[in-house]
C-alpha cells in the first residue's frame, strides 16, 4: 500500500511556510525525545537545526494510524547573525530526494 502525500508551499508577505502531509502509519512524535540514542534518526532534529538557523520553524503532528503533518516556516527577511555562533555558518544547503525513493 502506497502512502499520499502533499506539499503545498504558501508564500506570506512574511514568511514562506511548506506543508508536507501524508497518509501513512504516523508516530508518536513525543517518543521521538524519549528514544535511545541510537536508535534516533537525523532527520527530523536535523531539519529543525536547519530552520532554526534561518529563524524559521518546524512544527509536527503525528498519530499512530493517522498519518504526518510537518509546518515547516522560514521567514523572508534574512536572519540576523547569532553572535553567540563561533563557526560563522550563514547558509544552509539540502537536497531532495523523491517521496518514496530508496535512500
Amino acid at each position: 500500500m502506497r502512502a499520499l502525500a502533499a506539499l503545498p508551499l504558501t508564500l506570506f508577505d512574511d514568511q514562506a511556510v511548506l506543508d508536507v502531509t501524508d497518509d501513512g502509519h504516523g508516530f508518536e512524535p513525543a517518543a521521538l525525545s524519549d528514544a535511545p540514542v541510537e536508535a534516533r534518526r537525523h532527520g527530523l532534529p536535523a531539519m529543525r537545526a536547519r530552520l532554526r538557523q534561518l529563524g524559521g520553524t518546524l512544527t509536527v503532528e503525528s498519530a499512530p494510524g493517522e498519518g504526518t503533518a510537518l509546518s515547516a516556516a522560514v521567514p523572508l527577511e534574512a536572519p540576523r547573525p547569532d553572535p553567540s555562533d563561533t563557526a560563522g555558518r550563514s547558509s544552509v544547503t539540502a537536497s531532495a530526494v523523491p517521496y518514496g525513493a530508496p535512500r
